[in-house]
C-alpha cells in the first residue's frame, strides 16, 4: 500500500480560514501587507494540501523540530507556576497547623510501620 497521507478536514479548513481573514481585511481596510500575507500563505497552504505535496511533509517536520523546545519550555514554566502557587502554600499551611498527613514519625520502639485495617466482608473487588 502506498504511503498516502490522509488529510483531515482541519487541513483544508485552516488555509480557507486564512484566506477569508485576508479577504475580510481587504474589504475593511483595502489592499496592504496585512491583506496580502494571509491570502498568499493561505493559498500556498491550500495548494500544498490539495495536491498532497512532499513539501508539506518537510514543512511539518521543520515545524515539529522548532516547536518541540518551545513545548518543553512551556511545560517547565507551567509546572513551576503550579508548584509555587499550589503545592508550596499547601505545604506551608500543613506545617503551620502541624498536620502530618503521611504519618512520617520515626518511632524506635515500634517493630513495624504496617497499618492494620479492619477486614471488610463481601468485598470482592479488592482481594488483596
Amino acid at each position: 500500500m502506498k504511503e498516502k497521507q490522509r488529510l483531515s478536514i482541519l487541513n483544508y479548513l485552516l488555509p480557507v480560514i486564512m484566506i477569508l481573514i485576508g479577504l475580510r481585511h481587504f474589504a475593511k481596510h483595502g489592499m496592504g501587507p496585512m491583506t496580502i500575507i494571509p491570502i498568499v500563505l493561505g493559498t500556498f497552504a491550500l495548494y500544498l494540501v490539495l495536491f498532497n505535496h512532499l513539501l508539506l511533509k518537510r514543512i511539518e517536520v521543520v515545524i515539529i523540530k522548532l516547536w518541540y523546545p518551545v513545548g518543553q519550555l512551556i511545560t517547565i514554566i507551567l509546572l513551576t507556576i503550579t508548584f509555587y502557587l499550589i503545592f508550596m502554600p499547601a505545604g506551608f499551611l500543613l506545617r503551620l497547623f502541624k498536620k502530618n498527613i503521611l504519618n512520617r514519625n520515626f518511632k524506635t520502639d515500634q517493630l513495624s510501620y504496617w497499618v492494620d485495617r479492619p477486614i471488610e466482608q463481601n468485598n470482592y473487588t479488592q482481594q488483596f
